[in-house]
């Protein structure tokens, strides 16, 4: 069942970001590179050609529904849940 359940069923943007969660759970050291991702003036998420994030998209059954843009967006997400827990995120949410 998926964590990012609205009202008991999955909206696209809830199958999206379980997508993600689903495939950094598959990625070894995911968590913990999304955990400790830093940013700087040539590194975002868009931008960033780090393996572990190429990783992660391979893991993704629906990468192709995203944009740029999405995608650093569900990347953001993650970050949030990685660095504050999943409690902080329903709260926050």
């Amino acid at each position: 069942m998926s964590k990012f359940m609205i009202n008991g069923t999955t909206s696209g943007m809830a199958a999206a970001l379980q997508d993600m969660s689903d495939a950094i759970d598959k990625t070894p050291g995911g968590w913990e590179w999304i955990k400790s991702f830093s940013d700087s003036e040539d590194k975002s998420f868009m931008l960033c050609n780090d393996p572990k994030k190429m990783e992660i998209m391979g893991n993704m059954k629906f990468l192709d529904n995203h944009s740029g843009a999405s995608l650093a967006c569900m990347f953001r997400t993650m970050e949030f849940i990685a660095k504050h827990g999943w409690d902080a995120y329903v709260k926050n949410g």
